[in-house]
């Protein structure tokens, strides 16, 4: 039975690469699609909730060396470890960066302007100053959101 976490991430995975699904039909089947994935925690290749993550990629049509190439940094749960991790995900040139969080997306979001960036479950990204609405957010940082004020009213509406 797949969990709420997994769904989620699921969800995110999709969501993440609509853009790249134009994109991929104006490139070679060839060409590789860089994607960053930043996390707090573990390996994502080791660890259960991304595994959601890259089954809905390849469901998606994006298998790993064929037309997709995962650049993974990852703190291990040291997140003072975050800013340089993310600056070194930005010299890798990623075509945009996939975080698991709030430190994360600010992290990243201090080491680029440029590269697009998706969180799969972050806090209120218009509190951190990372959006400018949840609705439109303007900017480069986009995503999942969680412990949003009035979001829970909003669900229930």
């Amino acid at each position: 039975m797949i969990t709420r976490r997994e769904m989620v991430i699921a969800v995110a995975a999709g969501a993440l690469v609509s853009p790249l699904a134009s994109f991929s039909q104006q490139q070679s089947t060839q060409s590789l699609h860089r994607i960053g994935l930043l996390s707090g925690g573990s390996n994502p290749r080791k660890n259960s909730r991304w595994a959601a993550f890259f089954a809905a990629m390849v469901g998606l049509g994006y298998e790993e060396g064929r037309n997709v190439a995962y650049d993974i940094r990852f703190a291990d749960g040291e997140p003072d470890h975050l800013p340089q991790l993310a600056h070194d995900l930005v010299q890798t040139t990623p075509k945009l960066i996939v975080v698991t969080g709030s430190s994360e997306a600010v992290s990243a979001r201090r080491a680029t302007t440029a590269i697009p960036i998706v969180t799969i479950q972050a806090g209120d990204l218009v509190a951190l100053q990372l959006a400018t609405s949840l609705s439109r957010p303007g900017g480069h940082v986009t995503g999942l959101t969680s412990n949003v004020p009035g979001i829970y009213e909003k669900r229930l509406q």
